[in-house]
């Protein structure tokens, strides 16, 4: 193969679109379409012009100043070898998102499809008015109610109702997603749960919310935190009405786990709105590259070569970043392993253990073996990407 003289033409798999953004509006979505949106893209209008030269079969030398950009295409199976596509040789594999190390899905697409047409009516005008009414109130009675105690559980199973509902509301999370990308068309959001970074995760697949105008995106995202809130809210007027403490734990917790999820930092709920506002669906892999450069390069040298913006995002996720990991593995070498061998021994040396008892030592166990064994899992990667990188160089 001679890769001046082949002929590449566009993938006749792929779909192209408009992609809607804030700022402007000559963006175009590149998908692989095989049932399950697979891969996309998004491409700037000088990049899509570009690739639109190879509607017929053309070579890629014929545009010398664009190599890294045509390479990168190939490389993502955008432009392929005409004689694979007369031969139908080539293949797309389906990926899944860098920063999710495992995922499960728990409710199917016809599942989901199922609920959100029976819920889509909460998505109304009306019914959002009336929900943003109740956070508002419980918000001014929570301002105005301060509880002699917190978080002050008497059993086990008292741990357990908190676990529950705030568990219930991550699900409520999810279905605000599914629901609200429901109403623009999304046929396909699944639901389940993952592993991103350090932390279990429970996630919506809104693949198909690339292809919604900007709002309907930024919508499709707030949906989730926003019908949290509303069940927290429910459950905080709960606690006044029966002043049982664990509903107020319960709509604590949830509070907490709404503002974590607006955490810009991570690719979490907050990082998309972020990437909407800013016009860059590149945004975390842009800002930690460019902040990684600063550590050999002056920065009024990388400012010229990125936004302020886009710099500053970088840095501060990459702070943050480093914070978990050593505050993880301190806490991994201070308690010799997250403590698990302490909560087994307890566990076997107990007689008076009941079920709630079991159920917590067994989930807080299952969490900490996971992240001790994800966390070994990354590092050894990393090593590994250091090895071969230095022996290519060699």
């Amino acid at each position: 193969m001679n890769p001046i003289k082949d002929l590449y033409i566009l993938n006749p798999r792929l779909t192209i679109s408009d992609f809607s953004a804030l700022r402007s509006e000559d963006k175009k979505l590149y998908a692989f379409d095989n049932g399950t949106l697979s891969k996309r893209f998004i491409v700037s209008s000088s990049g899509h012009n570009l690739l639109s030269s190879f509607a017929l079969p053309n070579r890629v030398d014929t545009y010398p100043q664009n190599k890294a950009f045509l390479a990168a295409a190939i490389r993502n199976n955008i432009l392929c070898l005409k004689k694979q596509v007369a031969n139908n040789e080539f293949q797309i594999n389906k990926t899944k998102p860098s920063f999710m190390l495992f995922k499960l899905e728990i409710l199917s697409p016809r599942l989901v499809n199922r609920l959100a047409k029976n819920l889509v009516h909460l998505t109304q005008p009306m019914s959002v008015k009336l929900c943003l009414l109740l956070v508002a109130t419980a918000l001014c009675l929570g301002l105005f109610y301060s509880p002699k105690f917190t978080f002050m559980f008497y059993t086990s199973m008292d741990i357990l109702l908190v676990a529950f509902l705030t568990m219930l509301a991550i699900l409520i999370h999810e279905l605000g997603h599914a629901i609200s990308a429901y109403r623009y068309g999304a046929r396909r959001v699944s639901i389940g749960i993952g592993w991103y970074f350090i932390f279990p995760v429970a996630y919506a697949d809104l693949s198909e919310s690339w292809g919604f105008s900007v709002r309907q995106r930024m919508l499709s995202t707030i949906a989730g935190v926003f019908y949290q809130a509303v069940f927290g809210s429910l459950i905080f007027i709960g606690f006044l009405v029966t002043e049982n403490m664990c509903f107020y734990s319960a709509s604590i917790a949830i509070l907490i786990s709404i503002l974590w999820n607006l955490n810009p930092f991570l690719r979490l709920d907050g990082y998309w709105l972020i990437v909407d506002l800013l016009d860059n669906p590149n945004l975390r892999k842009e800002g930690i590259t460019s902040a990684k450069r600063l550590f050999k390069t002056p920065v009024s040298a990388e400012i010229k070569k990125t936004s302020i913006i886009v710099l500053v995002y970088g840095v501060i996720s990459l702070l943050l970043l480093t914070f978990l990991l050593v505050k993880l593995s301190l806490e991994i070498y201070q308690t010799q392993g997250f403590g698990i061998y302490e909560i087994i021994k307890h566990v076997a040396t107990s007689d008076n253990l009941g079920i709630a008892d079991w159920v917590l030592y067994f989930g807080t166990s299952l969490w900490k073996g996971l992240a001790l064994i994800f966390l070994s899992w990354q590092a050894y990667l990393y090593v590994q990407k250091k090895f071969i990188k230095q022996r290519t160089s060699h």
